[in-house]
């Protein structure tokens, strides 16, 4: 807007205006004087039983209270029943041996993993390294032979998911096996 133009001046007159926002519009049942729509066909309420809460559970004659087998009294209180000096109760203490069965195979992926160390016997994670392989040099011979020359055909060499990969003891350094791409 420029210096010289002034917003327009709006009038008195609310014929342009759209009505007021009315809350209860939804509540009243629409606008006055206009009914709701019908329900859409096929639609029935639910039956008046399905609302009510389910009955509270009433164990039957038959029913019999589970016991199981006494519970022995730690020695600190048959201690302190006999001498009739109090002393403190230590809780009983479980003890939970959880075994974890780890699988360690012989064949070798490309990402590092757990095995033992033939030459230190230390259960370890790989140390992983990629190396040209026969994957790497059977792609830059057919990158070459497609025509791709000054240096592009070498591109496998940089490649990893073209390479083979070693694994090695972190601790020892000794090569604990290989991950071959092709043969």
């Amino acid at each position: 807007m420029g210096k010289d133009k002034k917003p327009p001046e709006y009038a008195d007159d609310s014929s342009d205006r759209p009505p007021p926002y009315n809350p209860y519009y939804d509540q009243a049942g629409g606008a006055s004087g206009v009914a709701p729509p019908p329900p859409p066909t096929g639609f029935n309420p639910p039956p008046s039983h399905l609302n009510q809460p389910p009955p509270a559970y009433q164990p039957g004659p038959d029913f019999i209270k589970a016991q199981g087998p006494p519970i022995p009294q730690q020695p600190d209180r048959l201690l302190s029943q006999q001498s009739g000096i109090p002393t403190h109760a230590r809780p009983a203490t479980a003890t939970t041996v959880t075994n974890v069965q780890i699988h360690i195979s012989d064949e070798f992926g490309p990402y590092a993993q757990h095995a033992v160390c033939p030459k230190c016997r230390e259960y370890v994670v790989t140390k992983t390294k990629s190396v040209t392989g026969a994957l790497t040099w059977l792609s830059c011979i057919g990158l070459f032979m497609l025509g791709c020359d000054f240096g592009c055909c070498l591109v496998p060499c940089c490649v990893d998911s073209c390479r083979d990969v070693q694994h090695k003891c972190p601790n020892c350094g000794c090569r604990i096996g290989k991950y071959k791409r092709l043969c």
